[in-house]
């Protein structure tokens, strides 16, 4: 017998995951969305939301497949499937 609480749970939306990246750390996948918060920047990339530094400008992006990595404090972005300088791989 399946109880209502538990046709609930099943029908629950998941919030994404909330991942922040750190030195070497990268992220791919279709950039969906960016909004800026107080002190940092949400960006949607497949099922995950990715918190950035405010300097990180991804809007020319979104909608686009990227291949978002750290380094330092340098946010780099490529399109995947293109080098570091949008050359074709």
């Amino acid at each position: 017998m399946t109880t209502k609480k538990a046709i609930q749970r099943k029908t629950a939306p998941i919030a994404p995951k909330l991942v922040r990246l750190h030195d070497g750390s990268r992220e791919f996948g279709l950039l969906l969305s960016c909004h800026q918060e107080e002190d940092c920047q949400i960006a949607r990339i497949g099922e995950r939301n990715v918190v950035l530094p405010l300097s990180a400008d991804l809007s020319e992006f979104i909608g686009q497949p990227i291949v978002l990595m750290m380094n330092r404090e340098q946010c780099l972005v490529r399109l995947q499937g293109h080098d570091i300088h949008g050359v074709p791989a």
